[in-house]
């Protein structure tokens, strides 16, 4: 299995149930006009390219940070509804 070095120790933290915020779920849907995650898969889309994982992420995000857990890490919604 080959694998990036963030996602292997982002596995290893999740696994260990360690959801220390490295990147806040609000960092990639920022309150601008354009969120930032929307921006990226607009861009893909654009170029012909598709994101099927992070459209599936876009709307569990979004709904993770509509019900309070902004502040926490991406990983977040591994361990919410």
């Amino acid at each position: 299995m080959t694998s990036s070095p963030y996602a292997t120790q982002k596995v290893r933290t999740m696994l260990a149930g360690d959801f220390t915020p490295a990147f806040a779920l609000k960092h990639a849907l920022k309150d601008a006009a354009l969120k930032d995650a929307d921006l990226v898969a607009q861009a893909a889309q654009e170029s012909g390219t598709e994101l099927t994982l992070t459209q599936a992420l876009l709307p569990r995000w979004r709904h993770a940070a509509a019900s309070g857990y902004a502040d926490e890490d991406l990983a977040v919604i591994y361990t919410t509804p």
